[in-house]
């Protein structure tokens, strides 16, 4: 068995290097992230910490409404899991442009990870209560707020080229959805299975929480093997409200950006929410159990995978404001059909576009801003950029659990969908000015050539383009220029004229 394995194994990794020899292979293009030793290291030790995180999740959402059995109490501990970042993470963006990013990363997940084995503790003794996951839900929010934007900004310091960034954003968010994809199930069969023989004990949902604390050792070690450059010394200013402050003016007075964050925030306050009444729309519309909770999320991981090899195959970055405008479109579609669902295998199908068009709003926007921004400035956007995508989800959540107590949570879904429709709608009509304004930061940054046409006149035939004097351009497929003419032999009046 084991031959057979390492057989397998060495027949990928040699089909892989082929693809990857390959002269102007797409396959390495979209791979050109994983060039960078730093960046390699990120990955697997990230990915190993986030297939615990996402099992985590889907343990503490179960073991909630196993607790409380009322949506509520989903929307609670998801706005206390939340509220931080909306009123900490443009302050931890501006510690991400004054202090080294990877020590503070490196803070960051020790803290999550004595978090998360507090949990197990408590769950593994019996001690555990329903104020003990809202409390540290808030505490790890605290911790999730420094975290987000230090993580999104860090990523920046590990390729060397503006025109990768939207390469690693979107292997980051394969990264993120892959681990989805792996977690949740293997959490659900967990609780599943230790549920059949005593479901009073929460077994699975203990063991989950363990494994994920572990996991938080992998990038842990991946950060310490880490060897980055000595970047520029930064010229801190030293007021940090000012500082502040001007990160604020630069991201609501720059058109794309705050275009961007606005868009992004109404997909965190709408659509986002579905993920808070999973576990009861399964129990009460599904009529499943954690484990038909764990395939729903794993079909999210699906979609979103394919979203991010759709983003990674991307190389042209003015492209990118159209595939974010239409992804919420997506999502809000599938949000729809969602609520009017009552088989199992539908559902899934649905969650794979849901995870789709998630995918595409949260990692085309990161990708969007990351390129735009300039590097001074990158950790207090990317705050905002966290208040837009998790400091608003909370709220979203609070609204979904109090609305699904009346309206149920099919009710909710069918909401959040219309409004994902209808913010898509308003962005698309706005798409052409949105390019017009990122055009000259592009150019600017080195990430179009000059002599790139501004959107709208690369789609005009080139014979009715007009040059700096107003006039059509003679390419020669207009007929000789008149001063090409021969001389017309125009005969002298001999009086036979007749003029009128």
């Amino acid at each position: 068995m084991l031959t057979a394995a390492a057989v397998l194994l060495g027949s990928v990794r040699n089909f892989l290097t082929a693809l990857w020899m390959k002269p102007d292979s797409r396959f390495r293009g979209a791979l050109r992230a994983f060039e960078n030793r730093n960046y390699r290291l990120f990955f697997c030790g990230h990915g190993l910490s986030l297939i615990g995180s996402w099992m985590q999740w889907t343990a503490m959402s179960w073991l909630v409404f196993k607790l409380t059995g009322q949506e509520f109490y989903l929307g609670l501990v998801g706005f206390m899991g939340g509220i931080m970042p909306f009123l900490l993470s443009p302050i931890a963006g501006t510690l991400a442009d004054r202090v080294n990013r990877r020590k503070l990363l490196m803070a960051t997940q020790l803290a999550a990870m004595i978090l998360a084995a507090c949990l197990s503790a408590l769950t593994f003794t019996g001690l555990l209560q329903i104020w003990h996951i809202i409390l540290l839900s808030f505490i790890g929010g605290l911790v999730n707020a420094f975290d987000m934007p230090i993580r999104q900004s860090f990523i920046s310091q590990l390729v060397g080229r503006r025109e990768d960034l939207p390469n690693v954003i979107a292997m980051n968010s394969f990264l993120v959805n892959s681990s989805r994809l792996i977690g949740p199930p293997i959490a659900g069969a967990i609780i599943a299975i230790t549920d059949r023989q005593n479901p009073a004990a929460n077994l699975g949902e203990a063991v989950c929480l363990t494994i994920n604390a572990v996991s938080f050792l992998s990038i842990l070690l991946a950060l310490m093997a880490m060897r980055l450059p000595a970047g520029p010394q930064k010229a801190v200013q030293p007021n940090i409200l000012r500082h502040l402050a001007d990160g604020f003016r630069y991201a609501v007075g720059f058109g794309p950006i705050r275009t961007t964050l606005l868009m992004l925030a109404v997909v965190s306050l709408m659509g986002m929410s579905y993920a808070t009444l999973i576990p009861a729309f399964v129990k009460k519309d599904l009529l499943g159990d954690a484990q038909t909770q764990g395939w729903l999320m794993g079909s999210v991981g699906v979609g979103a995978i394919g979203g991010s090899v759709i983003l990674a195959c991307l190389r042209d970055v003015r492209r990118l404001g159209r595939m974010f405008g239409t992804a919420p479109m997506i999502m809000g579609l599938a949000l729809i059909g969602l609520s009017l669902a009552h088989s199992i295998l539908l559902a899934m199908a649905l969650m794979f576009f849901v995870g789709f068009g998630l995918m595409l709003t949260i990692s085309g926007s990161n990708s969007l801003v990351q390129t735009l921004v300039d590097d001074d400035k990158r950790g207090r956007v990317m705050g905002f950029h966290a208040v837009a995508f998790l400091g608003v989800s909370p709220f979203g959540s609070l609204l979904a659990g109090s609305l699904a107590e009346k309206v149920g949570t099919p009710g909710v879904l069918l909401l959040g969908g219309c409004c994902c429709v209808l913010a898509s709608a308003v962005y698309l009509t706005r798409l052409r000015e949105f390019q017009r304004l990122a055009h000259p930061a592009y150019v600017r940054l080195g990430l179009i050539p000059e002599s790139a046409p501004p959107p709208g006149l690369e789609e005009i035939p080139e014979l009715v383009r007009l040059d700096n004097n107003g006039d059509a351009p003679d390419n020669g497929q207009n007929g000789p220029r008149d001063e090409d003419k021969p001389p017309m032999n125009i005969p002298e009046d001999d009086g036979r004229t007749i003029k009128p």
